[in-house]
């Protein structure tokens, strides 16, 4: 089963592994909301090694992302909901976070339950994460806020992963009249902002820890 597990891994997971792994010592020091950061982290490693077993056994892993990327999409809306300020705000992004699952419950049944890909549920919740993200990081930056916190850094990473995600997704059809080579290199491309968005999470944990890791 471990062979299934970890057999040709990708470069990828690795790098959500290690973000997981360098937040995991630092986890008393860390904010709830932080914390919560950490475990997308986890949520994400855990999805990728599932999926690359379903995908190593001849399964089709797309069962995994339907059932475990809502989950990641309602904890990070739940996330800026926590650090946001206003009740007005609070409330907006309470109900984004009930329409989103309305779509996703509307994908299930309209689709082949969780065996096909959930289309709108999927393009909702990232445009919804982009605007939130562009929303949380002007409000800081223009407010005078904290940017060596791991949400800013966190909230960095998300618009530009979703952002990049949307529109890929936006160009599958397109995509899909391709040839299979650059087909192929847009899903790198998607891939390698999986990497980035990783690298980002990474760099605002240390950024936040510097003073505990460096003596500079």
């Amino acid at each position: 089963m471990l062979e299934d597990i970890f057999y040709k891994l990708p470069l990828w997971t690795y790098l959500v592994l290690v973000a997981g792994c360098v937040g995991l010592p630092f986890l008393r020091r860390m904010s709830k909301v932080e914390r919560l950061v950490i475990a997308i982290l986890w949520i994400n490693v855990f999805m990728d090694l599932l999926g690359n077993y379903m995908n190593n056994t001849a399964n089709k892993n797309i069962v995994v992302y339907n059932a475990i990327t809502p989950i990641e999409i309602v904890l990070t809306l739940g996330i800026y909901q926590m650090v946001s300020h206003g009740s007005r705000l609070k409330k907006a992004l309470k109900w984004l976070m009930i329409m989103f699952l309305t779509l996703v419950l509307y994908d299930y049944l309209t689709a082949d339950g969780w065996h096909d890909f959930h289309e709108m549920s999927y393009t909702v919740g990232c445009l919804g994460l982009v605007v939130v993200s562009y929303f949380f990081l002007r409000f800081t930056i223009l407010g005078k806020g904290e940017v060596k916190t791991l949400v800013f850094w966190f909230a960095v990473a998300n618009i530009f992963f979703y952002a990049l995600a949307v529109s890929i997704f936006a160009a599958e059809p397109i995509v899909q009249q391709l040839e299979r080579d650059t087909g192929q290199l847009i899903m790198n491309l998607k891939n390698t902002a999986y990497s980035i968005w990783t690298l980002l999470i990474i760099f605002g944990i240390l950024w936040k820890l510097k003073k505990n890791i460096f003596s500079f």
